[in-house]
């Protein structure tokens, strides 16, 4: 499984797809690798490093033992994906984008390089609980192209802007000043304190301006400046969606 992602014109689009694996040990075994090329020997060496067992590793992170067997051994085209890298990364102490894609800084930092190369920048993915929780730890991460200052990854929770933007895609969101939002550009608002995506449509001039948050699903109200409260958090600047392979 992957994710596409490309800005929200639509252009300029490449598939992301995780390193897979080709070595297979029995279950239980603990080999050291050199090479860091795919998720099996990162997460090797990561355990290496920490000197931790596949077991010690299963109860750290509260799932079976089997499991960390896989992430391990998974042969050629498999593409393992799990949903507790990141906090099997927590466990050993690395970067959760370095164990899952092998790119950046093992122990952290946000540029992402290969082979010398800057591809990419590291950020941090919220959601709404995390948004409306600043204090909330541990949260997943994900590449994006902006050097933009306070960008960060938004998870989408519901199809109001579908089908532009669906349910379980990914934004980056570029923080801008209020008075840097242009008319018909898909932002991310608090809505009377709740996270919302809309299209922003502005009216008037002056005193006299107001706008409306409009959704693209007919099913999902539109918010307006005389009725709501809204804050701006930030632009939508790229759309990623999760795609099977």
């Amino acid at each position: 499984m992957s994710y596409i992602h490309g800005c929200v014109d639509r252009t300029n689009c490449a598939v992301y797809s995780p390193a897979v694996t080709t070595s297979v040990t029995k279950l239980g075994d603990k080999v050291p690798m050199a090479s860091t090329s795919t998720l099996s020997q990162r997460l090797h060496k990561s355990m290496d490093d920490k000197k931790m067992t596949q077991r010690a590793l299963a109860l750290a992170v509260g799932i079976r033992q089997q499991s960390v067997h896989y992430l391990l051994h998974a042969t050629k085209g498999t593409a393992p994906r799990s949903k507790y890298i990141t906090k099997m990364a927590e466990v050993l102490g690395v970067s959760p984008m370095w164990l899952e894609t092998g790119h950046g800084d093992p122990k952290g930092g946000n540029i992402i390089t290969s082979e010398g190369r800057r591809i990419g920048r590291r950020i941090q993915i919220k959601d709404q609980a995390s948004l409306l929780n600043p204090a909330q730890t541990n949260l997943q991460e994900m590449t994006c192209d902006t050097d933009a200052e306070g960008a960060f990854g938004y998870e989408v929770p519901d199809a109001a802007m579908d089908p532009e933007i669906r349910t379980g895609d990914r934004l980056v969101i570029v923080p801008i000043p209020p008075s840097k939002a242009r008319g018909g550009t898909t932002c991310l608002f608090r809505v009377d304190g709740v996270p919302e995506v809309r299209r922003l449509r502005l009216f008037g001039t002056g005193k006299a301006r107001r706008f409306e948050l409009v959704a693209l699903n007919p099913d999902f109200p539109t918010f307006t400046s005389e009725n709501n409260k809204v804050e701006l958090e930030g632009v939508v600047a790229e759309v990623r969606r999760f795609m099977p392979m």
